[in-house]
């Protein structure tokens, strides 16, 4: 079943406690059309097997460049020349550049290569946790797993722990929806030049 009229999931209610929105959306069907604040429409898939099916699907595509005009002039995505430097990833490409792209890391992030890890990892969580222990109280998600992820990745990918400190957590505020019209907008652009300025000093430095 598709639920053709558009959805708000943007609101108060919805951030308060987005679970049981989503209990109710899967009860009601697979697809449901929802509606971004930036006025572009988009498509909600819901449940596990329509996700697989959705991903696998010979015409659906992720690159940017198949938005029509319409799509483009509202869309949440970066402006250039940050959309061409940094949403040209894998993540946004098709077969076949993706295929291209995704050889390069399967080695970096295979399964036994992230095994080997699995000690360090411990020791990066410990040392988080340590200076909590006698606090009385703390934020468990400020403190430890917002940090977590990026001590783990820099020791994936090599990031030294001097640009592992420069970074600014607020810089992942950049994959928020903003449309081109959002009062919001300049402030993301700020970030966003924040961001690919520190990317392009951390390839310099390597």
């Amino acid at each position: 079943m598709i639920n053709i009229k558009p959805m708000l999931l943007y609101n108060s209610a919805f951030y308060q406690n987005p679970y049981d929105s989503f209990q109710q959306l899967m009860q009601k069907g697979e697809i449901h059309r929802i509606k971004f604040p930036s006025g572009v429409c988009g498509w909600l898939v819901t449940g596990y097997d329509a996700a697989i099916k959705t991903l696998k699907h010979p015409k659906i595509r992720k690159n940017h460049k198949l938005g029509g005009a319409h799509w483009h002039s509202l869309a949440s995505i970066m402006p250039e020349p940050q959309h061409t430097h940094l949403q040209s990833h894998l993540l946004h490409q098709d077969p076949p550049r993706h295929t291209a792209l995704r050889a390069f890391i399967l080695e970096t992030f295979s399964a036994s290569r992230i095994e080997r890890f699995r000690e360090r990892v411990s020791l990066i969580a410990e040392r988080l946790l340590k200076p909590l222990q006698n606090v009385g109280e703390c934020d468990l998600i400020a403190d430890f797993a917002a940090k977590l992820p990026l001590r783990v990745l820099s020791e994936v990918i090599g990031l030294s722990d001097k640009h592992c400190s420069e970074f600014k957590p607020v810089w992942c505020k950049v994959v928020q929806p903003v449309g081109p019209h959002d009062g919001r907008r300049a402030a993301y652009i700020e970030l966003l030049t924040e961001l690919q300025s520190y990317i392009d000093t951390v390839i310099d430095e390597s």
